[in-house]
């Protein structure tokens, strides 16, 4: 089956990567920590995996939730590489030659 996670969702991963931590990232991301928690849960039941390991100090990322996140990062920088790639390429043709 096919599942389709939304870029909020998998930047919202990418923050509680990064940040080590739900509510940093959900600072970090302008959100609550509630909507970073039922987003990722989402995503979770989306993907039929879990991406975090509860452990007595919390939840950290499981070996999955790590090599998937990777390819976050890395497609979420592509994303980003296309847009400012379409966006140079409008400026350049609203410019008066």
């Amino acid at each position: 089956m096919w599942y389709s996670p939304s870029l909020q969702q998998l930047r919202f991963l990418e923050a509680v990567l990064e940040e080590g931590n739900f509510v940093r990232a959900a600072d970090r991301r302008h959100t609550t920590h509630s909507t970073i928690s039922r987003s990722l849960k989402a995503l979770n039941n989306g993907l039929g995996i879990d991406l975090f390991d509860k452990t007595s100090r919390g939840m950290k990322p499981s070996g999955v939730g790590r090599v998937y996140g990777t390819q976050v990062r890395r497609s979420l920088e592509q994303a980003k590489l296309a847009f400012d790639l379409a966006r140079y390429e409008a400026d350049l043709h609203r410019r008066p030659f």
